[in-house]
């Protein structure tokens, strides 16, 4: 459903990551699948709870503060362009 910004983003999602070898197993399902078999796939991926959506604004969170980390550990003036 073109309407339904769930079922866009997850579609969308794939179709940028159609080359990778990791979802070859998740596509060999999804590409004989019909519309409302995949559309229900995607609405059943959708975080439905706020607890669910916290969750991955706290991971995401996680995640740029470690390549924030990262990035200052490894930061000199010489590699940042500095003297």
């Amino acid at each position: 459903d073109r309407n339904d910004a769930v079922q866009r983003g997850y579609a969308q999602l794939l179709d940028q990551n159609r080359g990778n070898a990791a979802l070859a197993a998740l596509y060999n399902v999804l590409d004989f699948a019909d519309q409302s078999a995949i559309q229900s796939a995607f609405e059943s991926w959708a975080p439905t709870t706020e607890t669910a959506a916290l969750q991955m604004v706290a991971q995401s969170y996680n995640q740029v503060q470690s390549f924030n980390a990262s990035r200052l550990r490894e930061s000199t003036l010489a590699s940042s362009g500095g003297t």
